[in-house]
């Protein structure tokens, strides 16, 4: 069984909330994808546009960077 969480921070490292969700069954790397995903979901909510990611995985962050240079390249 996993579960995942997070915290999301302003622009001066101060708490605005924290998060937590039991996923189930799935991989450590899937977990962290959810944990990003979840913390993208309430900053958008609160109407943040602006967010940087920190996460302990370099596997995620590296995923999060190829598919954003995708995009960014697509016409």
């Amino acid at each position: 069984m996993a579960t995942t969480g997070g915290i999301v921070r302003n622009r001066n490292g101060e708490w605005i909330i924290g998060f937590n969700r039991l996923l189930g069954s799935c991989s450590v790397f899937e977990a962290k994808l959810w944990e990003i995903l979840d913390g993208l979901g309430i900053i958008i909510d609160r109407g943040y546009d602006h967010v940087r990611i920190q996460t302990d995985s370099l596997e995620v962050a590296k995923v999060i960077q190829k598919s954003h240079r995708r995009d960014v390249t697509r016409p």
